[in-house]
């Protein structure tokens, strides 16, 4: 019995706390007749049987008349209801835009293998706030000069048009070493990266995969086909995947960058952006203190154009100001309260479908018990059959 009492809390609160006992002795009534070997089974079969199928037609029932009730009250006042719908659809979308860029920033793991281990290297002054791109020269000497990082490539973003068989594009791309698409981890779709050789050899250009579809129509046999970019012929050497936009969903294409003697020549010409990967075994805290004896080494060996230059070692989560982070979080908070004054204003006209709730529980109960009479004697019954005829005889009362 204790078994079929717990399965009784699937009916609904009102109805349970009127009929439990009730229910209980007519399913105990009909247990007696039962015999053999299998009893035990055969009652939890039973309770199972006759409670789940009735609980699930009283609840639906409730929850049919429940909602017939709210909308009928809250067609009397359509404008009220109108500015309560536009304001939770305003609350909910706000929130879900806010919180999914806070999952974004701060949850979502990037989409890099050991993406923990990629660090990005920024260039700045210990008498100023802030810090600014990379020189060539001083990547060229943190990348001979220190043994923290498995690998190391800089870039830097500029647009171009492409010009290919149909009409001329203008694209957000990206120049890069030969070394930065490898050492993020991600493979290419189809085709290869660039390499050393190659790019002294001629100017490549790595796509999209939403260019690769747009321009170029998914078309496999787009590798080793030419285009130009602002006038220069470069050709299409792979096609990365969806998921791979770095550093963000703008950029359209990767292409080569050498860098000549004449690039190392200005210390002080700060354009490239950094990033490399940790060894394994090396924490990002070894890599700053190695790049801080550099930055002191190279700031002697260059007094003029290094003096007070320092090296800032950021994850690239981490790259992302404080101050960004406080807006995010600011947004979060304000779209919190939001949501919460949302949730009032949608309660107020739910409150007025649903005030009559009580009286309608007390008029079904009533009905209930007038059906209870009207079969009587009960205890000869299935505990099913009362849950169906007391059921059957509230919906007229529930729907007034």
């Amino acid at each position: 019995m204790r078994f079929y009492r717990t399965l009784l809390h699937l009916y609904p609160a009102a109805f349970r706390a009127e009929y439990c006992d009730e229910l209980s002795l007519a399913f105990a009534e009909r247990m007696r007749e039962l015999s053999g070997p299998i009893v035990s089974a055969m009652i939890i079969l039973a309770a199972l049987a006759d409670v789940i199928p009735n609980a699930i037609g009283v609840h639906w029932d409730f929850l049919r008349q429940d909602l017939v009730y709210a909308a009928r009250s809250l067609r009397r006042t359509p404008g009220f209801t109108l500015t309560v719908v536009l304001v939770v659809a305003l609350g909910v979308g706000a929130n879900t835009a806010v919180f999914s860029l806070a999952d974004f920033v701060f949850v979502r793991p990037l989409p890099y293998p050991h993406a923990d281990r990629l660090l990005k290297l920024w260039q700045g002054d210990t008498e100023e706030a802030g810090y600014n791109e990379v020189s060539p020269a001083n990547y060229r000497d943190w990348k001979a000069m220190t043994s923290s990082f498995a690998g190391m490539g800089a870039y830097w973003r500029r647009a171009a048009n492409l010009v290919s068989a149909s009409e001329p594009q203008r694209l957000e791309m990206v120049r890069a070493t030969p070394e930065l698409l490898p050492l993020l981890g991600v493979a290419p779709l189809i085709g290869r990266f660039f390499t050393t050789e190659d790019a002294a050899a001629g100017q490549l250009i790595v796509l999209s995969y939403p260019l690769w579809q747009s321009r170029f129509g998914g078309d496999p046999n787009v590798i080793g086909t030419s285009v130009r970019l602002d006038g220069a012929p470069h050709t299409v050497i792979g096609v990365m995947p969806a998921s791979f936009q770095f550093p963000d969903r703008s950029v359209e294409a990767w292409t080569s960058l050498v860098l000549h003697e004449d690039a190392f020549a200005d210390r002080t010409d700060t354009f490239l952006e950094v990033v490399a990967r940790l060894r394994p075994g090396t924490s990002s805290e070894q890599a700053r203190r190695e790049l801080k004896v550099v930055s002191a080494r190279l700031e002697r060996q260059y007094p003029k154009e290094n003096k007070h230059i320092r090296t800032l070692v950021l994850g690239l989560r981490e790259e992302l100001s404080e101050r960004a982070r406080l807006l995010v979080l600011a947004l979060c908070g304000a779209t919190l309260c939001i949501l919460l004054l949302c949730r009032g204003e949608s309660r107020e006209p739910l409150s007025r479908a649903g005030r009559p709730p009580r009286a309608r529980a007390r008029r079904t109960l009533r009905a209930w018990r007038r059906a209870r009479a009207a079969a009587a004697p009960a205890r000869h019954r299935e505990p099913g059959d009362l849950v169906r005829r007391r059921h059957r005889g509230s919906r007229g009362s529930r729907g007034g």
